[in-house]
């Protein structure tokens, strides 16, 4: 079943992945790369859970702000980089090496006796397009293309009333709301609903209960 992760485990988990990703994007800025990078999803929102002894994940984005016509030009040699210097960093520590997946670069934390799993962390190649749009770099591995597709943050389309919710004081109730959801379809063996679309599912049914009979 899953739980909230310890607010303080999940703070310092997020500052050891800050300082390793700043210090990526510093490597890469001298390889005439400029990124940031942001703390997406459940991460950002403060509502990381865990399904029992799973690790649980933080999502980023590494966003690309300037890169030279060599990465421009070639997708597959950014992401290379980007991989090759996290690799470079992550080197004897407690961090394993990248994993290549179709949208994001996977690293797996271990305890350091090896008993366990503790966290993982996604990290997404993103930037925007001419039209403001935020592409994001998706490793099409059936046919070995890099190609940058359009993306939405899925988790920020009920952010408006769940702004709403947090100010009238129901913060917890939102929290709750969305534990339940959650533990319902992994008891349904249903794995069919992502996350965001279960925190829009919570944040709808709360700020039905709240203000539902407002006109």
């Amino acid at each position: 079943m899953y739980k909230y992760v310890e607010p303080m485990i999940v703070e310092a988990d997020k500052k050891c992945c800050r300082a390793m990703l700043d210090e990526l994007c510093q490597s890469l800025r001298e390889k005439g790369i400029s990124a940031q990078p942001a703390l997406v999803g459940s991460g950002r929102l403060n509502i990381v859970t865990q399904n029992e002894e799973e690790p649980y994940d933080l999502d980023y984005d590494l966003i690309i702000q300037k890169m030279t016509d060599e990465y421009r030009n070639d997708c597959k040699k950014l992401k290379d980089a980007v991989m090759n210097e996290l690799n470079r960093i992550v080197k004897d520590t407690e961090f394993s090496f990248s994993k290549d997946s179709r949208s994001v670069i996977t690293s797996i934390v271990k305890f350091p006796d090896g008993s366990g799993k503790r966290f993982s962390f996604d990290l997404a190649i993103v930037k925007k397009d001419n039209e403001g749009n935020t592409e994001r770099l998706i490793h099409d591995k059936p046919i070995g293309n890099y190609i940058w597709n359009i993306s939405r943050d899925y988790w920020a389309g009920s952010e408006s009333k769940a702004i709403r919710i947090r100010k009238k004081g129901k913060s917890q109730e939102l929290r709750e709301e969305y534990l339940k959801l959650k533990n319902r379809y992994l008891t349904r063996n249903d794995n069919t609903h992502t996350s965001s679309a279960i925190y829009t599912e919570a944040v709808e049914h709360v700020y039905s209960r709240l203000f539902g009979k407002e006109k």
